[in-house]
């Protein structure tokens, strides 16, 4: 019986080492993680038996969730873009990076003209589909590096690392103007949209987080208190209303 109990104990060192790497090798190859492995040993009719019950969770579904969870967070349910509180989160890291290599950041708030109108005339439902078709045109506009965001209702912004100056973030936001009105794209062109655009920089306009908020949002009235349809520079706007 001795004999036996000490084959049984060799088995199992054998078959959990063997089990052990197998196990791990299935884990690199199928994303499994290993939550737990329970041993038991035996003897039945003078035959040594290890019996090995694996609990295991797939990482793939951890995963999933967690992307799912993170989703939900962090975007517009609607338009799928960055939402108003990951952006701003974004916007306070992007101006300590800018503040520790000395660089400009331009920030571009941008509301709709027009299209209250829109949601009056033909509902909120067509309402809802006009969002997703433009922040699909602003996605297609803006460059790899830009952080584009819907903050709510008609609302957009834009964040700008590295900006140059405002000759290109002017270029940025025309390029924005003609995406709601490129004749070539006409599910637009019947229902008279525009944008006011206003444009602050880091660190000549502000030099934390709302207080660039704030500029980029004084230049977007004014943008608007000018005709609408339009692009604003802050610096500009203050100068005209002193």
């Amino acid at each position: 019986m001795r004999e036996i109990h000490a084959r049984i104990d060799e088995i199992q060192k054998l078959l959990q080492a063997q089990m052990s790497a197998e196990l791990a090798r299935s884990a690199q190859r199928s994303s499994y993680t290993l939550l737990g492995v329970l041993l038991m040993g035996g003897v039945v009719a003078g035959l040594a038996v290890a019996a090995y019950f694996v609990i295991a969770w797939e990482l793939r579904e951890r995963r999933q969730l967690a992307a799912r969870v993170e989703q939900q967070a962090n975007h517009d349910p609607l338009t799928e873009l960055f939402n108003r509180r990951f952006f701003e989160q974004w916007l306070g890291y992007s101006l300590a990076q800018a503040r520790r290599d000395g660089t400009q950041l331009g920030l571009l708030f941008l509301d709709l003209d027009g299209f209250k109108a829109v949601n009056d005339r033909y509902g909120h439902k067509a309402g809802d589909e006009l969002l997703v078709e433009i922040a699909r045109r602003f996605r297609q506009t803006v460059r790899e590096s830009d952080v584009l965001a819907r903050l709510g209702g008609d609302e957009f912004a834009l964040l700008a690392p590295n900006a140059k100056d405002g000759h290109e973030l002017a270029h940025l936001a025309q390029r924005l103007l003609h995406a709601l009105s490129d004749p070539n794209r006409p599910a637009l062109s019947d229902r008279q949209l525009g944008a006011s655009i206003g444009i602050a920089f880091f660190p000549e306009d502000a030099t934390d987080l709302q207080g660039l908020i704030a500029a980029a949002d004084a230049a977007m009235y004014a943008a608007k208190r000018a005709g609408k349809n339009r692009i604003a520079f802050y610096a500009t706007a203050i100068a005209a209303a002193a």
